[in-house]
């Protein structure tokens, strides 16, 4: 499989046996599964290969991701929440994370006008369904992460970072907003949205109706450095360490407090890899180990804040959304793709999201109250 040009692998194959003199013999490429929501993942490789360095011949590997030019305008602006560079940009910026959160080691970015190679390292790590365990090493890793920011940790503000994550995937005219409008959206069309029922139906375009009182109430909450996606099919956790290591950094930027808890839970959720009667004990140990992240980077603030932080993202995110995801993963073009990403059959996923919107509905109830209680700006 040709997916680099023989010299750009001997570039990379030299970096990554520090040999700058080593001589690249023989190389293959082997797809990798990966989540493809936006097309802006042309491919995921692990590059394995055999190079001569003084001597001897030496065995290497890494990954090799392909980025795509987006055939989706808000995707080619800098400042949208899904622009098709930013993750080439981080790893070109050569990122120091603080506490265990961390990315794979960059090895090279190769940019073109339509096509960017990111190079990067081979994370080993077993495989398979999360437990409680994993769920609250990366919890913690998060909110080490997040705390440190908070304690006095400069946030970085490159300009190819997202601001306003949500804010901007909600704008109107977007995809979201198109697809969601209560008069012209394809998702109030389509079949699927009378199983969610009319009072989900109703509570989802409450949400709507209340869009910028909740994103100001994001505004209004302490911001720390996120990765954006942070669910565990983004995160590998080698054995042995400590070390909790995050992949697909394409949302990065700044975000307020709780949001990758928003995500590693509530997304965990919607991959149909957690079960509903799993998530209240879940989320309560996610959230104690967020909070000792806090504490121990040294943030002695509310933990209210942290809490209304996750409960909005939740809200947002996929609260506001859930009828238009069964729009937009679930019908007939659709359903073989999604029933290998989900593991189960479109009837099956289609049952656990309508489950799931009360569950984020009720978040975004919960939003109101707290917001409410902590003097912020309410819906």
């Amino acid at each position: 499989m040709t997916v680099a040009d023989q010299a750009e692998v001997a570039d990379i194959a030299r970096r990554v046996t520090r040999d700058p003199a080593a001589e690249l013999l023989e190389w293959t490429a082997t797809p990798l599964a990966h989540v493809g929501i936006i097309d802006t993942t042309g491919g995921l490789y692990r590059v394995t290969g055999l190079a001569r360095t003084g001597e001897a011949e030496v065995n290497w590997s890494c990954v090799l991701k392909v980025l795509l030019r987006s055939s989706l305008d808000e995707c080619l602006d800098p400042a949208s929440w899904c622009y098709w560079r930013r993750e080439a940009a981080f790893y070109g910026s050569e990122p120091a994370l603080p506490g265990s959160l961390a990315a794979p080691r960059a090895y090279g970015v190769v940019e073109g006008t339509d096509e960017i190679h990111v190079w990067m390292e081979y994370v080993a790590a077993p495989d398979g369904r999360w437990g409680l365990d994993e769920f609250r090493r990366a919890a913690r890793a998060a909110g080490l992460s997040a705390g440190a920011f908070l304690a006095g940790r400069p946030l970085p503000a490159m300009p190819w970072l997202s601001r306003g994550f949500l804010r901007s995937l909600l704008a109107d005219g977007g995809v979201w907003a198109t697809r969601m409008h209560p008069e012209t959206g394809d998702a109030w069309r389509s079949p699927f949205a009378e199983r969610f029922g009319a009072s989900t139906r109703a509570r989802v375009l409450q949400v709507w109706a209340e869009r910028d009182a909740l994103l100001s109430i994001m505004d209004g909450l302490p911001q720390v450095f996120g990765h954006g996606d942070l669910h565990p099919r983004n995160i590998l956790l080698p054995a042995g360490v400590d070390q909790v290591v995050a992949v697909d950094w394409g949302f990065c930027g700044r975000f307020p407090l709780g949001t990758d808890l928003a995500d590693l839970v509530y997304l965990a959720a919607w991959f149909c890899d957690v079960e509903i009667a799993e998530l209240a004990t879940l989320e309560q140990i996610a959230f104690a180990a967020y909070e000792d992240g806090l504490r121990t980077a040294g943030w002695d603030g509310d933990l209210r804040l942290a809490r209304l932080g996750m409960a909005t993202a939740v809200a947002l995110r996929l609260g506001a959304c859930m009828p238009g995801w069964a729009v937009g993963m679930l019908g007939p073009e659709q359903a073989r793709s999604s029933e290998l990403l989900y593991g189960r059959s479109v009837d099956a996923v289609l049952a656990a999201w309508i489950a799931l919107a009360d569950v984020y509905l009720d978040l975004a109830d919960e939003a109101r109250v707290l917001s409410a209680r902590l003097g912020l700006a309410q819906p």
